[in-house]
């Protein structure tokens, strides 16, 4: 995959996050009534969403060794943000994910830093 692919891709994927937007300015979600849960973990290059059921597991990291040197040249892979996913697609980062992940009733551990979401600590 090209850079230019992958910046195709992300605009896509921007667009379709913007499908979310009701008519009247609401989010899906809000327009709805639906409650917002935590989907996946994910890590963000720039826009460039790798997801997994936990960070660093097998499906992500494989997912980043097919596309190393492309996200290499694209945002630097140290410029990563460590996050998840909701199930709408929308990326959280690990604070921004995890009031979403306790109002659903989500969190099963809370020991080692509050306020912010870890994988292994929600369902």
């Amino acid at each position: 995959m090209s850079i230019e692919r992958i910046k195709k891709v992300v605009e896509q994927y921007q667009e379709r996050l913007r499908g979310n937007i009701m008519e009247d300015g609401r989010m899906r979600w809000e327009y709805y009534g639906v409650q917002l849960r935590i989907a996946q973990a994910a890590y963000n290059y720039n826009g460039y969403i790798v997801t997994g059921t936990r960070h660093s597991c097998p499906i992500m990291e494989m997912q980043i060794m097919m596309m190393e040197e492309v996200l290499a040249e694209w945002c630097g892979l140290d410029k990563m943000i460590q996050g998840f996913t909701d199930q709408y697609g929308n990326f959280l980062t690990r604070k921004e994910a995890y009031p979403i992940a306790k109002a659903a009733g989500q969190i099963i551990r809370e020991d080692t830093c509050p306020g912010t979401l870890y994988s292994e600590y929600y369902i």
